[in-house]
């Protein structure tokens, strides 16, 4: 039996309210759906972080999405780039094929850390709930990551 998959080129993750930097990455297309599937939000790169253990946003999607930042669970969340405070929320989230034409995936319920930080960073997708519903193969000689569905 095959596996569906899709084929994405590596761009610059888009960093949220500043411009985007240069260097290349294993990145997705993504619209998040805030909590009543009424407002979503497109992201053209998301960064895909296999070292995350959970997906991570910048608070100021918190707005155009319906969040109320506050309204999730508080959580304190440490990594090599930071430590912090995060609102811990759950989305649905679409990943769009590499064209932005279709939809290659829905996935229902993600937890997302939504994150007051003073300088952009760029949408972290990371394994719980998201990048572990996936095999991931990614390719950097050849600036490639590869999603296929199990």
């Amino acid at each position: 039996m095959s596996r569906r998959k899709e084929i994405y080129p590596f761009m610059a993750a888009q960093l949220i309210g500043a411009s985007q930097r240069p260097i290349l990455q294993p990145v997705l297309p993504i619209i998040i759906w805030g909590p009543d599937g009424s407002r979503g939000m497109s992201v053209k790169a998301a960064l895909v972080d296999t070292g995350a253990d959970f997906c991570m946003c910048p608070s100021t999607i918190t707005r155009p999405i319906g969040y109320k930042l506050r309204s999730g669970e508080q959580i304190r969340f440490g990594g090599a780039a930071a430590t912090g405070k995060a609102w811990r929320h759950f989305a649905n989230i679409v990943i769009l094929t590499h064209d932005y034409r279709a939809i290659f995936s829905r996935i229902s319920n993600v937890p997302l850390d939504l994150v007051q930080k003073r300088k952009p960073f760029p949408v972290l997708l990371g394994r719980n709930g998201f990048l572990d519903q996936f095999v991931i193969h990614i390719d950097s000689p050849k600036k490639l990551l590869i999603l296929e569905i199990p």
